[in-house]
């Protein structure tokens, strides 16, 4: 990376590490050799970004107000989404995979399915920035999302 390293998150195997920087690019590597496996250029510069459960996809949270979802062994980008109005800070996929939670600068939090990148929920009424999300244990709660 060129810019500063916003975030790193392992594979939920262990044998990759995603970084995200806002020099706007996603690395994956290989965790026993460091080698760079994957190197995924965005839009802008990504403040976060999250492997899926089953380490197929990865999420990036964007500065421009977008999120998006990639192939983490291809690094082709599947879709945007793209409703926030100001930087993504945080995004990260649900213990299922089937659906996604950003945070955004501007105040909101939205659920979207995972699949398709369909907004499936949208919570407002923050008076500031939300800075970060994440989900509770499947175990824990009953998402109305969770049969997609």
């Amino acid at each position: 990376h060129d810019g500063r390293v916003s975030s790193c998150r392992f594979s939920a195997d262990g044998l990759r590490l995603l970084t995200a920087s806002n020099d706007g690019t996603a690395k994956v590597w290989e965790v026993s050799s460091g080698e760079l496996l994957q190197d995924w250029e965005g839009t802008s510069g990504i403040c976060f970004a999250d492997f899926s459960p089953d380490g197929s996809m990865l999420v990036t949270a964007e500065k421009n107000g977008t999120a998006s979802v990639v192939d983490a062994s291809t690094g082709e980008c599947r879709f945007k989404l793209s409703s926030h109005e100001s930087r993504v800070a945080h995004a990260r996929f649900s213990p299922h995979g089937k659906a996604l939670l950003t945070a955004s600068d501007d105040g909101s939090c939205r659920v979207w399915g995972a699949q398709k990148g369909r907004r499936l929920r949208t919570f407002l009424g923050h008076e500031g920035a939300v800075l970060s999300a994440t989900w509770a244990p499947p175990e824990a709660a009953k998402w109305p999302w969770a049969e997609m």
